[in-house]
């Protein structure tokens, strides 16, 4: 558009020296068109704001479906959400054709316009010109040689301004999201860091909406140590690790690692200081290799390190890191995925690593060989269980059951929740 505009001042500059006259009357036929771009520039940028607005509808509907492809299945609503999902397509073609249809007939008529008023309008003039002795055809043939070096430009700067106006809203929508992440980015750059230490929950109580789950919670957990957490099932341990996790406010008390409070923290450092194992494991439609590395580059000496801890080697001998597990893991067996879960984990060597029975999947000897991983590395364990071998919980250096009044740091009885909560 710019260099456009420019080539336009300087073939309207040398017209001038001709004939001023033929030259303004040039001029003017070729800003005719203008005026059709600025009247309908509203009307496209209307258009380009209902197809952002379809847009959105769209993506989000499909994001929903996918996550929800499993309950779909379960009670045969997959036609109703397909032809939901269907529909919000159809309306996003239907606001793109507009647009772009919109587009093309303003093109359209200023194109016309232009040949109409920048071609019969001058002419005339000209000739009027000539005729009247005012001009000769040789300044007059000079004029209209630059008359195309005057409307091309135009017609292709005035093409250029529809076009940006057809996306303006959603360059708009963009930089909004963009100052959002910088803000993210910035907020996590100045905020305080867990830097090690004990983990200490003081007189904590959590709560779920209008349920109590736990309520005068204490417990100390120093760095390095290797803790396991007992409850029945139901009980709420899954949501205590994503208390620890500092996913989950406190509804009363204090969290603190080394003496900061957790959630002063931002939330992408306290992601970044915690490792996961799902006891139900999620797993993409993609290869081995990226559901452990998630995109993150690792060196082939850690993948192979996290492979073996988790007792991965067998299958990525037999099928390799290129091996596409399939949605949701439909190629491995349940085993398998909690496996590739344990490996993720442990390939990031997180200061603290939560396990939310972890081993659950396994059978014993395979179970052995992963707590035993867990029990030699240097991160801080917390894993949770309702049925851990005695011999097992020997292994651990605290055992604190979370069910049972004044022990281990429980300082009063912990409420049970119901199991279907």
């Amino acid at each position: 558009m710019s260099s456009n505009a420019l080539l336009f001042i300087g073939a309207l500059g040398g017209a001038a020296s001709f004939d001023w006259l033929t030259a303004t009357a040039f001029l003017i036929g070729n800003l005719l068109p203008a005026m059709i771009s600025f009247w309908t520039q509203g009307t496209v940028s209307r258009a380009a704001r209902a197809w952002s607005t379809a847009n959105a509808a769209w993506t989000g509907q499909l994001k929903d479906f996918l996550a929800g492809l499993d309950t779909a299945r379960t009670y045969q609503a997959n036609g109703v959400l397909k032809a939901r999902v269907g529909g919000l397509g159809q309306q996003l073609e239907q606001r793109l054709f507009h647009m772009t249809y919109l587009t093309a007939i303003v093109a359209g008529a200023t194109m016309i316009v232009s040949s109409l008023c920048g071609m019969l309008l001058p002419y005339g003039v000209g000739i009027w010109r000539i005729i009247r002795g005012a001009s000769t055809l040789a300044k007059f043939m000079g004029v209209l040689q630059l008359a195309n070096s005057m409307r091309t430009p135009l017609l292709t700067v005035l093409d250029g301004i529809n076009q940006w106006g057809a996306v303006k809203p959603i360059k708009q929508k963009i930089q909004a999201v963009q100052a959002l992440h910088a803000a993210k980015r910035k907020a996590d750059q100045s905020g305080p860091r867990l830097a090690g230490g004990p983990l200490q929950l003081r007189d904590v109580s959590v709560r779920i909406g209008q349920k109590t789950l736990f309520s005068h919670l204490n417990l100390t957990i120093n760095p390095g140590e290797h803790v396991l957490l007992m409850a029945p099932s139901g009980f709420g341990k899954s949501t205590l690790l994503r208390v620890l996790q500092g996913e989950i406010p406190l509804a009363s008390g204090t969290y603190t690692i080394g003496g900061v409070a957790v959630e002063e923290v931002p939330r992408t450092r306290r992601r970044q200081y915690f490792g996961l194992i799902k006891q139900t494991p999620f797993l993409f439609d993609d290869t081995i290799r990226y559901n452990l590395t998630l995109g993150a580059q690792f060196s082939a000496s850690e993948i192979t390190a996290a492979v073996q801890q988790a007792g991965l080697s067998q299958l990525v001998a037999e099928k390799g890191l290129t091996y596409r597990v399939g949605e949701n893991g439909r190629n491995l067996s349940g085993g398998q995925s909690q496996r590739v879960e344990i490996a993720r984990a442990l390939l990031r060597r997180r200061p603290v690593l939560l396990a939310d029975e972890a081993a659950s999947a396994l059978d014993d000897r395979l179970a052995r060989q992963v707590r035993q991983e867990f029990l030699t590395g240097p991160e801080t364990l917390i894993e949770v269980g309702h049925q851990v071998p005695v011999a097992v919980q020997g292994l651990y250096d605290q055992v604190i059951h979370l069910d049972t009044a004044g022990k281990n740091g429980v300082s009063k009885v912990i409420k049970p929740i119901l199991a279907n909560t």
